[in-house]
């Protein structure tokens, strides 16, 4: 046991690495003011980033740790690493990345006058810890600092690490951080790194998997400050992704279209290229020889009960996903059809397009909220 009256900035990466690792901490400097330090500019998107630091103040919280957090700076992140892109996890990408980290946090102790200095970086597994003793040392020594090279893996440490994580139900997240490591991760996995899609409306982006994620983990927060029982469950569901649709008359005209909800060829991926014709006109809706399906903008609102104007104000501002589906069901008579229907200003019968399409299907894993006790232990707190 070492005892110290003074302060020790610890960067914090995630609350993982950091709960484990103030605690030990606490435990060899139990007279030291203990001040993490948030900055990760390697988070990405900005929502995993925002999770991430809602955990971090949690467990701090519960810790007594005060916590000091840096605005998101992604650029000067993208900056630093360029030219590393297609660096393997732990090469030179990781290298500057971690030294980017510990540069920043040696200037915070400078200027708070905290002469000691350490990293949570130093607890995860997938990090290489004597370069990080190293690294830490060299930075340190750099700003006139002392660097705690606390080892928290020895001695089952990152079992008891991953023990009191599951204990106090912290965000586990899957991927360091970075956007690079995240899409090498869901390549191995056979999947597109969904986290990155981002639809031109904000409202429909809202309804994706890291957007319902920040939900959950924000209430059950506002839960714990309630005093209301909880237990976070994870579960399976397929979400859509749309990329692109373009439409074009037959003189290669491009033409404003909406694409609804759940438009695909397959099951898996669609990017399709295909001529097709109007056919059949029945109750307003228009049918064509291939698998496709058109609606003017005022049958759309017609069968939404809406008022769109326009096809850009449709996409940048669409009516809810179930009522999307609902549409679907009408015209199609099923609950899960694919076709390709697509929302125009107007169209004509024996009229012909071009269109191109490209979306997925992606099962996705999301966290719910089920409320314990006498809430309603049926039903979830967010309907995901």
């Amino acid at each position: 046991m070492r005892n110290s009256n003074e302060s020790i900035l610890v960067h914090i990466c995630c609350s993982v690495d950091s709960h484990h690792f103030l605690t030990e901490l606490r435990t060899l400097y139990p007279s030291a003011r203990l001040i993490g330090y948030f900055y990760n500019p390697n988070i990405h998107p900005y929502e995993e980033y925002q999770l991430r630091l809602l955990d971090v103040a949690r467990s701090c919280a519960m810790l007594g740790v005060a916590l000091m957090d840096e605005s998101y700076d992604i650029a000067t992140w993208l900056c630093a690493t360029e030219g590393h892109e297609n660096a393997p996890e732990k090469g030179e990408r990781c290298g500057i990345c971690f030294a980017m980290r510990l540069h920043k946090s040696a200037q915070k102790a400078k200027e708070q006058g905290i002469t000691q200095l350490t990293t949570t970086l130093l607890t995860s597994p997938l990090k290489p810890q004597a370069e990080l003793f190293a690294l830490g040392e060299a930075i340190a020594a750099d700003y006139g600092l002392s660097f705690v090279a606390l080892d928290c893996r020895s001695n089952s440490g990152t079992q008891k690490q991953q023990n009191l994580a599951k204990k106090d139900r912290l965000y586990r997240q899957n991927y360091c951080g970075c956007f690079y490591a995240l899409q090498n991760q869901r390549e191995r996995a056979g999947k597109n790194p969904s986290e990155m899609f981002c639809p031109v409306s904000q409202s429909r982006y809202a309804e994706y998997p890291i957007h319902q994620r920040l939900a959950a983990y924000a209430r059950r927060i506002e839960l714990e400050r309630e005093k209301i029982p909880y237990h976070i469950y994870k579960k399976q569901q397929y979400f859509y992704y749309p990329f692109f649709t373009r439409l074009k008359d037959m003189e290669q005209n491009l033409l404003p279209c909406y694409t609804l909800t759940h438009s695909l060829a397959n099951s898996k991926q669609s990017l399709r290229k295909q001529k097709f014709q109007v056919c059949l006109l029945h109750n307003n809706i228009g049918y064509t020889d291939k698998q496709i399906i058109l609606l003017t903008l005022a049958t759309f609102n017609q069968l939404c009960n809406t008022y769109y104007t326009s096809i850009a104000q449709l996409l940048f501002a669409p009516p809810p996903l179930h009522i999307e589906i609902a549409v679907r069901r009408a015209i199609e008579g099923m609950e899960y059809g694919i076709s390709l229907i697509l929302v125009v200003q107007d169209f004509a019968l024996k009229q012909s397009f071009v269109v191109s399409h490209c979306a997925l299907f992606q099962e996705e894993t999301i966290e719910s909220l089920l409320l314990l006790g006498e809430q309603d232990s049926r039903k979830d707190s967010h309907n995901f």
